[in-house]
């Protein structure tokens, strides 16, 4: 298994990489290109996340409940105006510590180190939540940033599967059982049906994003 030092400094390459083409290939605006390096760089780290004792785990850990707190203020900003300080410091300060708590009580007791988080169809489910993140962004751009967190997680994923492979250590007759990574299933039943059903419930909120027109009653009234 490749190291965290590792995962970033390949993460930081590939997203500069990715940031580099774009721009030379479709008109992106620079707080886009920005963006998608950062969002590269925290998607790679986002696999390592059911391991509480990394440090991808830690960071990310007060780094989510931070943003849940920033898009909390978002919706609200309209209706919280003419707020004082006071409560609109405490909205922050409950929001980030109710968020930390619930993220962190769920990560330490639900998830397994290289469950399925470690898998295809968790790439899919940041590539899904990305594109819904941004709401109020272009569509262009929003796939754009989407496909910079797809790639970002996946990058962590080949690069775990090519420290998987440990060709010396079977040749020197040490072989090492490891988890694989590149999986479309778990061992957990339950875990693997729980991704499939978000996979699913995003992909079609993405394609009512895409598309407003698209709804089940659409889909019911199709001739076949």
């Amino acid at each position: 298994m490749a190291k965290h030092e590792s995962h970033l400094s390949f993460s930081i390459v590939l997203a500069i990489c990715y940031a580099a083409a774009s721009f030379f290939l479709i008109p992106v605006y620079p707080e886009h290109l920005i963006l998608s390096v950062i969002i590269f760089i925290i998607a790679s780290s986002l696999p390592n996340i059911d391991n509480s004792e990394s440090p991808s785990c830690q960071e990310l850990c007060s780094f989510f409940p931070a943003i849940i707190t920033v898009i909390t203020l978002y919706q609200l900003a309209p209706n919280l105006i003419h707020k004082k300080v006071v409560i609109l410091s405490l909205i922050v300060v409950l929001t980030y510590a109710v968020s930390r708590w619930f993220f962190v009580k769920i990560l330490t007791k639900y998830t397994v180190h290289r469950g399925m988080i470690h898998s295809i169809p968790s790439s899919i489910i940041v590539f899904e939540l990305t594109f819904l993140l941004f709401w109020d962004t272009p569509l262009t751009y929003r796939l754009y940033l989407a496909v910079a967190a797809f790639s970002g997680f996946f990058s962590h994923l080949l690069m775990d599967a090519y420290g998987n492979s440990n060709i010396i250590g079977k040749a020197m007759g040490k072989p090492k059982a490891v988890q694989p990574v590149l999986k479309l299933a778990g061992n957990s039943k339950w875990a693997t049906i729980i991704a499939y059903l978000l996979c699913i419930s995003l992909g079609w909120l993405c394609a009512i994003n895409i598309d407003p027109n698209l709804d089940m009653k659409s889909i019911t009234n199709i001739k076949y």
